[in-house]
């Protein structure tokens, strides 16, 4: 079970030399705040976080070549974020962005609404 706060809001998307797992609130101000946020942290199990570690590789191997599937892997990532939002007891926010064809992020995606 996890020990972060209830505001705070996860983001499984895929970046360089990342986990993969993003924290975001709202400031006091109204403005955004997100950061890397560890595997341990949300306290993932650790077949869940090798298989971060796995979807983050191929991201680096093959998004710069152009030769990345999305579909296949924003596949692999709305699984990764539906395991991670079982492994927080479906109490948090819990959303996916995927890659486009063409490199750019796509529109999140709900975990709890699939």
């Amino acid at each position: 079970m996890t020990h972060l706060p209830k505001s705070i809001c996860i983001r499984i998307m895929a970046e360089y030399a990342s986990s993969g797992t993003w924290e975001f609130f709202k400031k006091e101000n109204g403005s955004w705040r997100h950061t890397m946020i560890s595997h341990g942290r949300l306290g993932l199990s650790k077949e869940l976080a090798e298989r971060f570690k796995s979807w983050i590789t191929t991201y680096e191997n093959e998004n710069m070549s152009g030769e990345l599937d999305c579909e296949a892997f924003n596949a692999t990532g709305i699984s990764l974020a539906y395991a991670v939002y079982n492994a927080l007891n479906k109490e948090h926010y819990v959303e996916f962005q995927g890659e486009t064809p063409g490199g750019e992020l796509d529109v999140p995606i709900d975990i709890s609404s699939l």
